[in-house]
């Protein structure tokens, strides 16, 4: 059989397309099974994980009877060109939390940005993740989250982070104790 180049080359394509494809699953299956090593992280590398697990719910240290007030969380869905109206809106009607559903790992758009810092001014809780499934926010990504306050949601959804906002302030109101609780679950 003679040497075919163009059939070799097509192989190893196909080859280190299926390997790539495969450590990737291996990569993302810490965040959807709990089996993976690691979690790839807004497509600038991979985060290897520790062997701990992240407590499930039912092993909580929190309680739903005193929450009270401290239940105010919104979400905001944020994409190019996002109006900073539903911030500002959350903002001012005195809610406790605001998840931020940004593009990609959770970054914010320009507008929304000075919102968010009038209220963390405000001592409002401000939590980033991704409105795209599957993606990751990190801590102190694009924009310093130590400097601002703001709280990584790490490999958890929207709808997690707001449960997760809602309860994590009776227990506590600082900031790097709540990113804790954020790491933990």
């Amino acid at each position: 059989m003679p040497f075919d180049k163009e059939r070799n080359f097509m192989l190893t394509a196909l080859i280190l397309l299926q390997l790539t494809i495969v450590l990737a699953l291996i990569f993302i299956g810490a965040r959807v099974g709990g089996f993976g090593l690691g979690i790839l992280v807004g497509g600038r590398g991979i985060e290897l994980k520790s062997t701990e697990q992240n407590r499930h719910t039912a092993q909580r240290e929190f309680s739903v009877d005193n929450i009270g007030k401290l239940s105010r969380v919104g979400i905001v869905y944020g994409y190019a060109d996002c109006s900073s109206v539903p911030m500002r809106a959350f903002t001012d009607a005195g809610f406790n939390g605001i998840v931020w559903g940004g593009v990609g790992d959770g970054n914010f758009y320009k507008d929304v940005f000075d919102v968010a810092l009038k209220a963390r001014a405000k001592d409002i809780n401000i939590a980033c993740s991704s409105r795209i499934p599957m993606e990751t926010t990190c801590l102190s990504g694009k924009i310093d989250d130590a400097q601002y306050h703001f709280v990584a949601a790490l490999t958890l959804n929207l709808k997690k982070v707001r449960v997760l906002l809602i309860l994590v302030p009776a227990k506590t109101r600082v900031w790097q104790r709540i990113q804790e609780f954020f790491n933990k679950y």
